[in-house]
């Protein structure tokens, strides 16, 4: 079957670099990474002009809070995190973050994780659980290997459960925060080169099983 394209979306004058749905599906956010970082809101069911969002230098990772109520921009190029209401499309905070942080997933529960690494800079790399509604720090997991510098780092959540590529490292870590010692994780795969991105499939079964 021949794909084609449906329709295009401008983006503002801007360079898209990720891209995430709102919860019910008529907008899309799209970041911009360059010095003037910004959060494009594309409206998919609108034939209006995006809404450009100025966040920090560097706007790459980013993710809808589970209500939908939220979007959190990572501004890798700082040490902070742009909290945007999503009704009024504004920034109601800044919440700091590890160097280079550079992707973010919500979780049920309420929670955001962040991973943060690569750069010009050796760093170590951290996967961090923020509270969502008080954006406290729950957790600030040293990530086994210390796999920094031009390495970096995919995520992926599902459920409580978080999936982290080490891109330098060639594996990819499994992380229950359900689990006692949610900071001990164990290597779903070894041996890969330059593992990043991810996506959740329901086909397989019994992957964890032993």
């Amino acid at each position: 079957m021949a794909l084609e394209v449906l329709r295009t979306y401008p983006t503002g004058g801007r360079e898209g670099h990720m891209v995430r749905l709102s919860s019910d599906g008529s907008r899309a956010y799209v970041t911009s990474r360059g010095a003037e970082g910004t959060l494009s809101v594309i409206y998919l069911e609108e034939d209006i002009e995006p809404t450009v969002i100025e966040t920090g230098p560097g706007a790459e990772g980013l993710t809808v809070t589970a209500d939908g109520a939220e979007v959190w921009v990572l501004n890798r190029q700082e040490t902070t995190i742009s909290v945007i209401d999503a009704q009024s499309l504004k920034v109601v905070e800044e919440v700091s973050s590890h160097t280079f942080a550079g992707r973010a997933e919500a979780l049920e529960g309420g929670q955001v994780a962040v991973v943060n690494g690569m750069g010009g800079q050796t760093v170590g790399g951290y996967l961090r659980l923020y509270d969502a509604e008080s954006r406290a720090v729950s957790h600030d997991l040293l990530i086994p290997g210390n796999q920094s510098g031009t390495g970096g780092y995919g995520l992926l959540v599902h459920g409580k459960v978080v999936f982290l590529t080490t891109r330098s490292g060639g594996s990819i870590l499994v992380y229950d925060l359900e689990d006692e010692d949610p900071g001990t994780p164990f290597a779903l795969a070894t041996g890969h080169e330059g593992p990043d991105g991810m996506a959740w499939t329901p086909l397989r079964l019994n992957v964890f099983e032993n």
